[in-house]
C-alpha cells in the first residue's frame, strides 16, 4: 500500500505498489498502480510531482491483513520512503 501526500498542493492519495525484486531502497524496483491504471510514475495526477515549497512523500507500506470490507491492515512504519521533486527526480527520504 503505498501514501502518496503533498500538503502544499492539497494532496492525498493512497494506491498500490509491487515489488519487483533487487533493492526495495531503490524506487525502480517499484511498480506503481491502481484500478485502470496499470503504470503509474511520477507526474502522474495520482502520484504528482512536488512543489517549490514541499516533495510529495511517497510511503510504501506492507500489508499485514485484510480488516472488514477488504480494507487493508498495514504496518505503521513504512518499508521505505520515497521524495518526488519539483523537477520530478525522486530520492530515497
Amino acid at each position: 500500500m503505498v501514501s502518496l501526500i503533498n500538503n502544499s498542493r492539497e494532496f492525498g492519495h493512497v494506491i498500490c505498489a509491487e515489488f519487483l525484486g533487487s533493492d526495495m531502497q531503490t524506487f525502480s524496483s517499484w511498480k506503481f498502480y491502481q484500478f485502470d491504471n496499470l503504470d503509474i510514475r511520477p507526474g502522474n495526477w495520482q502520484m504528482p510531482y512536488g512543489t517549490e515549497t514541499e516533495d510529495t512523500k511517497v510511503k510504501i507500506y506492507e500489508i499485514t491483513g485484510i480488516l472488514n470490507c477488504g480494507l487493508p491492515d498495514h504496518d505503521l512504519v513504512p518499508l521505505v520512503t520515497f521524495l518526488i521533486k519539483e523537477n520530478g527526480g525522486v530520492t530515497k527520504g
